[in-house]
């Protein structure tokens, strides 16, 4: 006889074990090595404890679930030992409530925001120049900003082998074309460096004319990100695609971006892919849409557009140290700029766990 509780034990077991058969073997299998299952299982196991929704437990993930728990058991705890010393029962004495933390975040915020922007909002056309300036005088932002470059260029050069025209979307301040002089910049925003004027989501190009499309922060701008995949598949040749470089939702990037800027959110509960709060090019975005689109609802996205686009690659931004210290193009710089090559040294040697502290990920969509 076993022991008590063995059979729930099995049950539960073989509940996960079915999950996994139905969710990763036999639905996006076969697989042709037996290091790919282990990668599969690895992804697998990665979502099912840190971002698969279960509605058993008020639709949280399992690892949320857990938090939650053990900070009840802290809670009790603290309440017991109040108790034994007499002291109030105020666990406000002890802990910062959320609306501290926030205080707190906006006041740092404010204080190393640009003044020049201070006044502007950051949909204006004036915070383009100021951006643009920022950029020109921050050695160490232009480093981050060629580790993007470098990495839109290899992975076009990779995995897509056709001929045509490339595109960046968005080119805002940015100085893509001085890497790569093929590159035909856009955005929605006019200015004496920026080659056109194009909607992402209604692009002024023939269909079946372009090798590759780059996007550098654009993509969770979008209201409809739907009409830009839709775009894509129209504009794209059969074997080009569309490389964009977005937040994505690890650890490092979450605490980031859910505090770094007032004027958009990072929220990966979000029920729509559509936004009605994006009034401009620059405000009211979710940042965390590359990881609802690609990741929480891979499913949608393979059922409308699986036929036309695949995700060949996905991988990480090792650049974010440099980013975050540059104070990017809103923020004052932390460090001295000769700290670049230290902080690059760093970025190198934490590579294998980038998941965890990167704030970018690059994603290549390729034209079937």
């Amino acid at each position: 006889m076993g022991s008590v509780g063995d059979s729930y034990d099995n049950a539960l077991a073989e509940t996960i074990n079915g999950f996994y058969k139905a969710e990763v073997i036999q639905r996006r299998g076969p697989r042709r090595s037996f290091e790919a299952v282990e990668f599969a299982t690895l992804e697998w196991v990665d979502w099912f404890n840190n971002r698969r929704l279960l509605e058993p437990i008020d639709n949280i993930s399992p690892a949320e679930a857990e938090q939650r728990y053990y900070a009840s058991l802290d809670d009790q705890t603290m309440a017991a030992w109040l108790i034994s010393t007499g002291l109030p029962q105020s666990p406000g004495r002890f802990r910062r409530t959320k609306q501290d933390h926030m205080a707190v975040t906006s006041k740092l915020r404010d204080k190393l925001y640009n003044p020049e922007l201070r006044d502007l909002g950051v949909d204006e056309a004036a915070a383009l120049e100021i951006h643009r300036k920022s950029l020109q005088q921050k050695p160490m932002l232009q480093s981050a900003f060629k580790a993007f470059y470098e990495d839109l260029a290899v992975s076009c050069d990779k995995y897509l082998s056709v001929d045509g025209i490339e595109l960046e979307l968005g080119s805002g301040a940015g100085f893509f074309k001085q890497t790569r002089p093929c590159v035909i910049t856009s955005d929605v925003r006019k200015a004496d460096y920026i080659d056109r004027i194009i909607d992402a989501q209604d692009m002024d190009l023939e269909d079946n004319s372009v090798r590759c499309i780059y996007a550098i922060n654009v993509f969770h701008h979008l209201p409809d990100p739907a009409k830009f995949l839709s775009e894509l598949v129209r504009v794209i040749k059969p074997g080009g695609g569309c490389i964009l470089i977005e937040p994505h939702n690890g650890f490092g990037s979450r605490l980031l971006h859910k505090h770094l800027h007032k004027d958009e959110i990072f929220d990966v509960k979000a029920p729509s892919w559509t936004s009605q709060s994006i009034n401009g090019p620059m405000s009211g975005a979710n940042q965390a849409l590359s990881y609802i689109v690609f990741e929480r609802d891979k499913e949608l996205f393979e059922q409308l557009f699986g036929q036309h686009l695949e995700l060949v690659a996905r991988h990480y931004s090792l650049n974010s140290l440099r980013y975050l210290v540059s104070g990017g193009l809103n923020f004052q710089q932390l460090l001295p700029s000769w700290t670049e090559p230290l902080l690059r040294g760093l970025e190198q040697l934490g590579s294998p766990l980038a998941r965890h502290w990167a704030f970018h990920q690059v994603i290549v969509l390729k034209r079937i």
